[in-house]
C-alpha cells in the first residue's frame, strides 16, 4: 500500500491543472434540460433549455442544432426565458430534413430497438446587449398520436456556437437531454445501476 501513496500525490497536481486551465477562459455552456412526467398521445412537454456561463462572456447570439425523434414527437414552438427576452433577444427556428439515424437506436418496446427517422431544429438567439444566465429557452414538443411510450426519448444538442456583442468566437459546449416517461424510471434505474 505504502508504494501507492507517492503515485497519487504526483497526479493530484496534474489533475489541479487541467481544472485551472480549462476554467481559466470564458465559455458558455447550452443544456437541455430532462424532464420526467406521465404522458398521453397527444400531450405537449416543454423541454427547459439553460444557459451557463464561465468567466463572464458577453454573450449576444448562440446557436444551436437539436435533434430528436421525428417519429416519437414534433416540434410546435420555442419561447425564449424572462432574462433573454428582458434582453431583447429573438429567437429563429428552422427545422431541417432527417439526421443520420445511425447511434440512435431507441427501444420502442419489447422488441429490438429500432432506428427512429430524426429531425434538426436549428435555434438562433440573438441579442443587442448581453443574455443572462439562467433559463435561455423552452422548447415545446407534442407527443405522437401513434406512441405508447415507457422508454426516454432522447435530444441531441449537435451543434452550438456563441458569440459575444463585439462578434468574437466564445467557446461553447452543451448537454443532450430527455423526455421520460415516469413509468420507466424503475426500469432504467436498475438498468443503469
Amino acid at each position: 500500500m505504502s508504494n501507492m501513496k507517492p503515485f497519487l500525490m504526483a497526479l493530484l497536481p496534474g489533475l489541479t491543472l487541467v481544472f485551472l486551465f480549462s476554467q481559466g477562459q470564458p465559455g458558455v455552456n447550452v443544456d437541455l434540460g430532462l424532464i420526467m412526467d406521465s404522458f398521453l398521445p397527444g400531450d405537449q412537454v416543454s423541454v427547459p433549455v439553460t444557459l451557463v456561463t464561465r468567466n463572464e462572456p458577453q454573450v449576444a447570439k448562440i446557436s444551436l442544432e437539436v435533434a430528436y425523434p421525428s417519429e416519437l414527437i414534433s416540434f410546435v414552438e420555442a419561447t425564449l426565458g424572462s432574462g433573454a427576452e428582458a434582453a431583447g433577444a429573438e429567437v429563429t427556428t428552422e427545422l431541417v430534413g432527417s439526421a443520420d439515424s445511425a447511434g440512435t437506436e431507441t427501444e420502442t418496446g419489447p422488441d429490438e430497438p429500432q432506428d427512429l427517422e430524426r429531425k434538426i431544429l436549428r435555434l438562433e438567439i440573438s441579442a443587442s446587449s448581453v443574455i443572462p444566465q439562467g433559463l435561455l429557452l423552452n422548447l415545446t414538443f407534442e407527443m405522437s398520436e401513434q406512441i405508447a411510450i415507457n422508454h426516454e426519448i432522447l435530444l441531441e444538442n449537435l451543434k452550438l456556437t456563441a458569440q459575444s456583442l463585439d462578434g468574437q468566437d466564445i467557446r461553447a459546449r452543451g448537454l443532450g437531454g430527455a423526455i421520460a416517461p415516469i413509468e420507466a424510471i424503475p426500469a432504467c434505474f436498475f438498468y443503469m445501476h
